[in-house]
């Protein structure tokens, strides 16, 4: 059972200390052990699931608002967006903003995402293009990882 989003007290501080906190590991292309992986000092059980993020403002520190809609567990009071275990997220783009941050990616595109519990940062689909924070691009491409096909993000 789900309740919206709109009917909880999750703050648009909660959401910026979950930008503020990450960091990214950056590596090359086409070995899986290469893989872009989203770090995080966040330890939760309430990982998101079918909700949709979008970026509203950019402040000249460059932190963000995030408009944040969807439904989360009754009886939770927060989620935490981007932590590992989140899955079915939906980032949208505001055209007046051009992008939307998330999982440590700067999106230009709007996409399906969701973060497996070690970390792994997947996707819908294949030549998605984000930028991290150190100005490194990632495009998204399948590979097989334990077994079955994904598609993650890997270093241009």
């Amino acid at each position: 059972m789900y309740k919206k989003l709109s009917d909880t007290k999750l703050s648009v501080a909660t959401v910026m200390m979950i930008i503020v906190l990450g960091v990214c590991t950056a590596s090359s292309a086409n070995d899986i052990s290469k893989r872009y992986l989203w770090k995080t000092n966040w330890k939760t059980s309430s990982a998101a699931n079918g909700i949709t993020i979008k970026d509203t403002k950019v402040f000249p520190d460059g932190k963000r608002k995030q408009s944040i809609s969807g439904s989360i567990p009754i009886g939770m009071n927060q989620i935490v967006v981007d932590a590992p275990g989140s899955q079915n997220v939906k980032i949208e783009i505001d055209p007046t903003i051009g992008s939307t941050w998330y999982g440590g990616l700067i999106f230009e595109t709007p996409c399906v995402l969701k973060i497996f519990e070690d970390f792994t940062l997947v996707a819908d689909r294949e030549g998605i293009r984000a930028k991290d924070r150190e100005g490194n691009y990632w495009r998204s491409q399948k590979a097989t990882l334990k077994g079955k096909e994904v598609i993650l993000f890997y270093a241009e």
